[in-house]
This record gives structure tokens, C-alpha cells and sequence, in this order.
């Protein structure tokens, strides 16, 4: 044994003389720790070269742990016959470990691989392949992959393979392109990547690419988009306005639908991804932003009557409903609706100025004027202030209560309601006389004009105006005992006109008596 095959195997060249081969370099299996057969004695034994098996190495008395490649020679006599054998072996423990170290990393790529649907192909400088794509992505045909054009969708082929000619002509460092196969029956979808690798460090140039089944990925990728698509459509197609926003990204708008953009005035461009002050005016934006806050922090919805300027400065009420959403990711976005209430508002308030005048019309007119409700039992729903200062019963104590409840034994209730009746029954106005006895016991005459107003919304009132003529009546009957007075005195005149008149003419004043008697 030479001083490097003994210093190898952790001896002096003096120890080893005299020794057995396997008590000097004990060779077992790495991987089942069995022992192995020395390939010398083997050798020597069959008069055959026995390869050494793969995995072995042998431990040295300071504990190292050696892999080793060997050559055994048989020496043999001039008549041929085995006297001996000579080993020669040397250390690979580095380049086992390495060669180990590899097949592990190509173990997990392979591995890698499959689970996510990767195959590898490599092509020389020029393209020609080398190593091809896995059959299992690229079928093949007599050994060979079928060509690009057979294996692409037509629609895509010229596309594509111009991409790969423009990357060889160009030579480029890289490409990526999404390509389509129908080569299966069914569209697949794979993602290619391609790099040029230059020599060096005992690396072959070239160009190494993978080639990865992405069908699942894209086909629900198509599938988002398409809800996303038939998402926004549906949202297009509201005649509300609907807006998202990111909470955690500043409030930003993330969606919106066409109402939107047409309530505000402005464009999907100006709008998405803005917060509420680029497109608003501060004050609007600072309260549109703390409500959103509140939403979010209580994750309780809001509902509101908001107003904000548009682009060309109208002022516009929305009636707005905001809720708040939480992912599964944990983001925060605020939904949206809103409805632009602006004609109503001002139907309102021309309503409401509307009511104020006919109040102050009806609480300034000197005649009572009384609204029923026939469908409510005759409740009253307009009281006005001359009905009030006649009766001492204010409107708030009259609306919603009936004629009995109000005026009880201080009118005939049975004319009165029958009154209302021929007036609801009646096409035009009804005039009436009713009567009314006020707290102090005076008897008031009215003069009463009864119609039946219909209402936008299918119902209907019973208006009636009550003119106060008890002074009139009073002045009529004053004027009618005057003109009977008058008359009498005007007789009584004329019977003693005619009697004087008989006094004077006739000489014979026994015959005048007679005749004036």
C-alpha cells in the first residue's frame, strides 16, 4: 500500500503490512449501512474484474466517512494464471456530495415541476432542440414534437412563431408569451419563458425555457373577468348609482357604474382610484368622509340625505345608502347606492312653500273652511283659525277627530251629516243653512257650501266653508219689521189724508162722519 492509499484510509504504511484488505478499508453501503464485499477479494476470488457497487464507502479509524471509485487489475503469470490484484482507488467524497446535492435538486424541480404543471425544454444558439418539452405538453410524432404550427392554435400561430423568430433574429435575452394549444381536443393554455444563456463556467450556451400548463389559471382568470364584466354591466344597467371604495387604500373608488359618473359629471378616469377631495369640493369631501368612517368603524349601514356640487356647479340631493364590507383578506371596502333625490327635494319645497301660503291664506280668510276625510269617518284634516276662534277648539285639538266629537249637542248633528252626505252624493257645490250655539248660548246661522274634492292619490275630501250670516239675518229681519212698520204708517197716513180730505171737500159734515165711519 503506497503512503497516499494508507494515509487515505487513515493508517501508517508500517501498520497496514500484514493486514486483510477489509480490516484496513472496512467498505459498506452509504445509504443501508450494510456491508459490502471487497471488490479486490472478489476479484481475486471469481478471476472477474467486480465493479465496485454504487453508494459505497469506507470509514477510517479517526472517523471519516469516504467515498470512493476503484480499479481492479488482475496480475497474472506468463502461463496466465492469477497471482494477485492491485486496487487503485481514489477519494469522490466531494463529488459524490455534489452529484447527491444535485440529484436532490433535481428530485424537488422534478417534483416543482409537476405540481405546478411545468415542463423544460433546452434549444442550441440556432434553435435546434435539444431536449424537448415533456410529451405530456408538446405531443410528439415518430420520436420528434410535432411542428409549432400543428401544436398552436391557428389563430395564434403566425403571432407566436413571429415572436419566437423576432427573439431568435433579434437575440434577444428573453421572451414570455402566452400561448394556446388545441393539440389534446381542448384549448390549453401554457405560459412560455425563454432566456438565452451565454458560456461559461462549463455551462453550454443556449437557450433553456420552461413551458408551463396554465389552463386552470387562465381559464378562471376568463372566469373573473367575465363576472367582473357581467358584474359591471349589471351595475351599468341600475338606475341607481353605485360606488365601492377601499377603505384601507386611502377610500379610494375601486368601482362604479355608469349613474355614477353621470351623477358627478365627471369621467371613470377621473373617478377610480381618486379619493372624494380630487373631485369634490372640501367640505363635501370632509363630510362624505367622515361618514364613511363611521360605517366602517360601527359596521353598521348608514342612510342619508346627502348634497354635493357637480362638475358644473348644481347643486344635487342624493338619498345615499353606505355599508361596510370586510374580505376574507381582512380589506375593508365601503358599498355604495345613492339616488338622485334633487327633483324631489324641490318638490318639496315648493310643496312645503305651497302649504305655507294656503294656510296663511286659509288661517287669514274670515270664513271657517273645514276639510273631511269621508273615507276616515269624517275626521277632520283642515281646521283653519276663524273655524278655531268661533268654536274656542284650536287646530291641533281638531285634526283627526269627527263633527260629533267636536261639536256635539251645539249644532243638529243629523242635519249636519246629512248635509255631508248630499254634498259627497252631489256633482258641484251644496249650499245649506246650519246652525251653531257657541259657549255663551248665542245661536250662529252659516251659511254653508259643501264639494267633494278628489286627490291625486285616488282618495277624497269634503270641503266646507261656513260664512257666519247670523248678523245678517239679524240686519234682514230688522230690515223687514222696518219696511212692515213703514207700510203700516204709510196706510195709516193714507186713511187720514182720505178722511180730512172728506172733511174739507164735503159742506155736509154729517154726511162726511158717515163715510169717513
Amino acid at each position: 500500500m503506497n503512503p497516499a492509499a494508507a494515509r487515505m484510509a487513515g493508517y501508517e504504511t508500517s501498520q497496514v503490512i500484514g493486514k486483510l484488505l477489509p480490516e484496513i478499508i472496512p467498505v459498506f453501503n452509504a445509504l443501508t449501512g450494510k456491508a459490502v464485499p471487497s471488490p479486490l477479494l472478489e476479484t481475486l476470488k471469481t478471476g472477474k474484474v467486480i465493479p465496485l457497487p454504487e453508494h459505497s464507502m469506507f470509514a477510517t479509524p479517526d472517523g471519516r466517512r469516504i467515498h470512493f471509485s476503484d480499479t481492479v487489475s488482475l496480475i497474472r503469470d506468463k502461463e496466465g494464471a492469477v497471482t494477485g490484484a492491485v486496487l487503485v482507488f481514489r477519494d469522490i467524497t466531494r463529488e459524490y456530495e455534489q452529484r447527491q446535492q444535485l440529484y436532490v435538486s433535481n428530485s424537488l424541480l422534478n417534483i416543482a415541476a409537476g405540481i405546478a404543471d411545468i415542463g423544460y425544454f433546452k434549444c442550441t444558439a440556432d434553435g435546434e432542440i435539444t431536449v424537448p418539452v415533456a410529451e405530456k405538453y408538446w405531443p410528439r410524432r415518430d420520436g420528434r414534437p410535432v411542428p409549432a404550427a400543428e401544436w398552436l392554435v391557428p389563430e395564434d400561430a403566425d403571432r407566436q412563431q413571429q415572436a419566437w423568430r423576432v427573439f431568435m433574429a433579434e437575440r434577444r435575452p428573453e421572451l414570455k408569451m402566452l400561448v394556446r394549444s388545441d393539440c389534446s381536443g381542448a384549448p390549453r393554455y401554457f405560459q412560455l419563458h425563454a432566456v438565452r444563456i451565454p458560456a461559461g463556467d462549463g455551462i453550454q450556451p443556449g437557450i433553456y425555457g420552461i413551458l408551463q400548463d396554465v389552463t386552470a389559471t387562465r381559464e378562471s382568470e376568463i372566469r373573473y373577468m367575465d363576472s367582473n364584466s357581467l358584474l359591471q354591466r349589471v351595475l351599468d344597467n341600475l338606475p341607481c348609482a353605485v360606488f365601492v371604495k377601499d377603505y384601507d387604500d386611502g377610500n379610494r373608488h375601486i368601482m362604479a357604474n355608469q349613474a355614477y359618473f353621470r351623477m358627478l359629471g365627471f369621467s371613470e378616469e377621473e373617478i377610480l382610484n381618486r379619493t372624494d377631495f380630487e373631485f369634490h369640493r372640501p367640505e363635501f369631501a370632509r363630510k362624505f368622509v367622515e361618514e364613511d368612517r363611521q360605517v366602517i368603524e360601527s359596521g353598521r349601514p348608514l342612510d342619508v340625505f346627502e348634497q354635493f356640487l357637480t362638475r358644473n356647479n348644481r347643486l344635487r340631493w342624493v338619498h345615499t345608502l353606505k355599508s361596510p364590507l370586510t374580505l376574507r383578506s381582512g380589506r375593508r371596502l365601503l358599498l355604495g347606492s345613492c339616488v338622485d333625490v334633487s327633483e324631489l327635494q324641490l318638490s318639496r319645497k315648493q310643496l312645503s312653500e305651497a302649504n305655507r301660503l294656503l294656510n296663511a291664506v286659509l288661517n287669514h280668510l274670515p270664513l271657517c273652511v273645514i276639510a273631511k276625510d269621508p273615507d276616515d269617518g269624517f275626521r277632520c284634516r283642515i281646521w283653519n283659525n276663524a273655524a278655531g276662534r268661533i268654536t274656542g277648539i284650536s287646530a291641533a285639538a281638531a285634526i283627526g277627530r269627527t263633527t260629533d266629537e267636536l261639536l256635539g249637542d251645539t249644532v243638529d248633528l243629523e242635519s249636519f251629516h246629512r248635509h255631508d252626505r248630499e254634498a259627497m252624493a252631489a256633482d258641484g257645490v251644496v249650499t245649506a243653512n246650519d246652525f251653531y250655539t257657541d259657549r255663551e248660548g248665542v245661536r250662529h246661522e252659516f251659511k254653508t257650501f259643501r264639494t267633494r274634492v278628489e286627490l291625486g292619490d285616488g282618495g277624497q275630501l269634503l270641503l266646507s266653508i261656513f260664512l257666519d250670516i247670523t248678523e245678517q239675518t239679524r240686519l234682514e229681519e230688522e230690515r223687514r219689521n222696518l219696511i212692515a212698520e213703514l207700510e203700516l204708517h204709510i196706510n195709516q197716513e193714507r186713511i187720514i189724508n182720505s178722511c180730512l180730505s172728506l172733511l174739507v171737500l164735503h159742506t155736509d159734515y154729517q154726511e162726511s162722519l158717515n163715510r169717513i165711519l
